[in-house]
Order: C-alpha cells, then sequence, then structure tokens
C-alpha cells in the first residue's frame, strides 16, 4: 500500500511536470505579448528545483488536522511549488537571487510550523458568548444588503461575456471605489462571507445555502465580472463536505487529486484542438500568473534601482505597491499586481514590514490552533482555510478587514461550546 509520503511526493511531482508541459505547449507562446518567455531548464536550474521541491515534500502536511495546515497546504502549493518551477518566467535570473527569494518564500513557512508546535502545548479558553444561529443569520444579512445594494446599482456592460469581464471590473472600481462603505462590504461578501455560506450549507446538509451562495457569486460575475469567490465557494463546499463526513485529514489528498484532474482535462484538451481552455482560463491563472507577478517584484526590488526601493523601508510612495508594480514597473495599465503578503510587504515596507507580517501570521494561526484543540469547532477551521487562501494573493492586514476575515475569527472564537467541550463535538449549525 503506498505511504502517505509517497502519494505526497507522487502528487507534488506530477503537478510539477503539469505545470511545465502546459507551459512549454501552450501557456508561453499565448502569452508571450505580456512578458512570458521560454523556460530555462539548465542542469543549475533542475537542481535548484530539486532542492525547492524537496523542501515542500517535507513540510507539507501529509493529512489536515487544525487551521494552520491549511497555510501550508496553499502557501506550498500556490506560491512555492509554481515560482520554483517557473522562477525564469521572465527571463534569466541567477541562481543566488533565486535561493534569495526562496528564502524570502519559506521562512514564512518556518515560523508558522514553530507557533504550531508551541500552539500544541496549549488550549486557548474563551468563553462562548454567541450562538450560531446568530453567526449565520448575521453573514446572511450582510450578504443580502451587498448583493441588492449591488443588483440597484450595476455596471454599464453588465453580462456574461468572458472576454468583457476585465471591463466590468474596471467599471466597477469607479461605481464601487475603493474606501468607501459599499466597496469594503462587497469585498467582505465576495472573499469571505459567500463562501462561509457554502461551507456551512454543505456541512449541515442545507442545500439551499450552498445553491444561494452560488446565486450570489452569478451576480457578482454579472455586475463586476469577478470570478474567483466562485472558485473560492467549490473549495469552501469541498471543506465542509469533508467536516460533516469527518474526513478533514483527507483535504490535501483530494486538493492534489482534483490539481492532477485539471492537468488531466487539460492535456486532453490540447491533444484534441492544440488548444485547452481549462489551461487558459485556470492553469494559466493558478499556477503561471503568481510566478509572472513575484518574478516581477524580485526584479522591482533586486535589480531595478529607479523605484528607489529599499530592504529597509521598502518604497516610499504613496501609490499602493501592486499599481506601483502592475501600471509602473510591469507597464501594464489598470494592472493591479497583487502577490502573497509576504512578498508584498517586503516590497512595499522593507525589511521591517516582513518581519511584522510572519510574525502576525504566525501568532494568528497559532491563535487559531490553540482555540481548535479546546473546541474542535469546526468555524475555526473555515477561518484557517479562508484566510489561508486569501493571503496567497493579499495582504495579510487586508484581507482580515476588507474581507471579514478579522470578523469570522473573532465571531468563531466567541461561538463554540464553552468549558465542558468534548473533543468528539463537531460544527453543530442546524
Amino acid at each position: 500500500m503506498l505511504s502517505t509520503r509517497g502519494f505526497s511526493m507522487i502528487c507534488i511531482v506530477f503537478v510539477s511536470l503539469g505545470i511545465v508541459l502546459a507551459y512549454y505547449l501552450q501557456i508561453e507562446e499565448t502569452n508571450r505579448y505580456f512578458g512570458y518567455k521560454v523556460l530555462s531548464l539548465k542542469i543549475d536550474n533542475l537542481l535548484a528545483i530539486t532542492v525547492s521541491l524537496l523542501f515542500v515534500y517535507f513540510m507539507i502536511p501529509r493529512k489536515v488536522a487544525k487551521p494552520s495546515d491549511f497555510f501550508f497546504l496553499f502557501h506550498l502549493t500556490f506560491v512555492i511549488v509554481p515560482y520554483s518551477i517557473l522562477y525564469t518566467i521572465r527571463g534569466g535570473e541567477a541562481l543566488s537571487t533565486y535561493f534569495l527569494a526562496f528564502t524570502v518564500l519559506i521562512i514564512p513557512v518556518i515560523a508558522v510550523r514553530i507557533s504550531g508546535e508551541i500552539a500544541s502545548d496549549y488550549s486557548l479558553i474563551i468563553p462562548k458568548f454567541i450562538n450560531d444561529r446568530f453567526f449565520l443569520v448575521f453573514v446572511f444579512f450582510f450578504c443580502l444588503v451587498s448583493v441588492f445594494y449591488t443588483l440597484i446599482n450595476p455596471t454599464l456592460s453588465a453580462g456574461f461575456d468572458l472576454d468583457t469581464s476585465y471591463v466590468r471590473r474596471l467599471q466597477g472600481r469607479d461605481i464601487y471605489q475603493q474606501g468607501t462603505v459599499i466597496s469594503y462590504l462587497n469585498a467582505t461578501v465576495m472573499n469571505g462571507f459567500i463562501p462561509f455560506i457554502a461551507f456551512v450549507g454543505v456541512a449541515t446538509k442545507r442545500a439551499w445555502l450552498f445553491f444561494l451562495s452560488i446565486v450570489f457569486c452569478i451576480v457578482f460575475y454579472y455586475i463586476l465580472g469577478v470570478k474567483s469567490p466562485l472558485f473560492s465557494v467549490f473549495l469552501s463546499a469541498l471543506v465542509g463536505f469533508c467536516v460533516r463526513k469527518d474526513r478533514l485529514h483527507l483535504i490535501g489528498g483530494v486538493l492534489f487529486l482534483g490539481l492532477s484532474f485539471l492537468f488531466v482535462v487539460f492535456f486532453v484538451e490540447y491533444s484534441i484542438s492544440g488548444y485547452s481552455i481549462a489551461g487558459d482560463y485556470i492553469v494559466r491563472r493558478a499556477f503561471t500568473v503568481p510566478p509572472f507577478i513575484m518574478s516581477a517584484y524580485f526584479e522591482f526590488m533586486f535589480y531595478d534601482n529607479s523605484w528607489g526601493w529599499s530592504a529597509w523601508s521598502g518604497v516610499g510612495s504613496e501609490k499602493p505597491i501592486t499599481f506601483l508594480v502592475g501600471e509602473g514597473f510591469l507597464d501594464y495599465k489598470g494592472l493591479n499586481a497583487n502577490t502573497n503578503t509576504f512578498l508584498y510587504q517586503l516590497a512595499s515596507n522593507g525589511v521591517a514590514g516582513y518581519s511584522i507580517t510572519v510574525i502576525f501570521v504566525s501568532l494568528f494561526f497559532g491563535i487559531l490552533d490553540s482555540s481548535y484543540k479546546f473546541r474542535k469547532n469546526n468555524l475555526l477551521i473555515y477561518v484557517g482555510f479562508s484566510y489561508s487562501l486569501l493571503i496567497v494573493e493579499k495582504n495579510a492586514f487586508t484581507a482580515l478587514l476588507s474581507s471579514g476575515m478579522a470578523l469570522l475569527f473573532v465571531l468563531a472564537l466567541v461561538n463554540g461550546y464553552g468549558d465542558d467541550c468534548h473533543a468528539k463535538k463537531r460544527l453543530s449549525l442546524k
């Protein structure tokens, strides 16, 4: 029988090969206009990739058993693996620079692991202040307010056309300007509350909640051209299903099998028509855009002195670093070049901002793990899952505030089973 460790290794290798082949067969050519380059796979590059994947192999959780395990799963799978495979996506990069960049990405993994080991020795006990019904009604109310307001204030190009989705997003920024209450509410609902409803719906066998979350996603895609909430909804539903079946430990395997199936679909499509829709809309977005943006950030910091980046203070600019890199460095109008929270902070605020973020994220997951050890409340599992997914491409502090994670985090901490909690109790929303 194949061991868990052996299965993990096979999955990591298969996904890595899938990324390389998909890039060579289609993605590099169709995105050459954006700056994608032919990969360099010399012996030193292959050595760097091998060392990186071995680190992933030893650090990735064999099973998901606590909230912080989602951080390892997502950060390693969607940040470190793609970057390690495609770090020459923008052209040549010195091996010494690569390992410096790799170190920037792995320090948070080590820090969260240490925090988790410490948290395992303690149980954070917080009395129960709210019940399950209040939690769900509270979240559901704000979803309805956000969706209704968006429906009565649509964009001019509202529709289901994929080609105009980017136009709808730009028009949405004009209508729902950053910093306004409705902009904050929409971000909270799309990124945190709607996936939460899907999670609860599947975890508690209430199909109407799950289908309603899909309807909400369709509304936001129709008006704002946003596709990511639907992806989050299905992932949240998957986590909810595993919670319901008491099979949370299988999440990692299911994720890797799903990714493997995605690459199989790509190869079947490509072999039939010479073009893959899955490759263009899913593989490209999930596995090639992030390393391209990360490479741009590292080039912005380490090679181009014209932007005045300092290792100690970052960039002294009023313009957000995501637009400074997207519109300025990459010269792509309107590009909001989001990247993982740790690289974002290093580029924006230097080593100090990076260090604070690493410590903050480590403490956040330490608190989650410690509280979950006592309560076994799977609402904490959802917070760990959702926050881990968000910080793959968002600032850790922004994700807490504008995605509703801070609110869900506090509500989850004070929703539970009290001091007489038994280890076998699970989510009780009914």
